[in-house]
């Protein structure tokens, strides 16, 4: 009985946790991972599931280092 709607009949708080971009961009990085091939049985979607929620380490490794790139670029000017 939960819907996430801006024509529904009452009001989402304001940064409420189930609108968090986060959770939308961590559920669809695993979701695009462990089904980009089918699964042939449930241990083999377990482990795509595991190697997904793994990955998120090495992405935001990745943007962390992206991000003191730019800073240190963005203190030189």
């Amino acid at each position: 009985e939960r819907v996430i709607s801006r024509q529904f009949d009452f009001d989402w708080p304001a940064r409420s946790p189930d609108l968090s971009p986060v959770d939308f961009w961590f559920w669809g990085h695993v979701k695009r991972i462990t089904y980009s091939q089918p699964c042939s049985n449930l241990d083999q979607l377990k482990l795509r599931i595991t190697e997904a929620c793994s990955s998120v380490t090495d992405n935001l490794e990745a943007v962390i280092d992206s991000i003191e790139s730019r800073l240190i670029l963005f203190k030189r000017h």
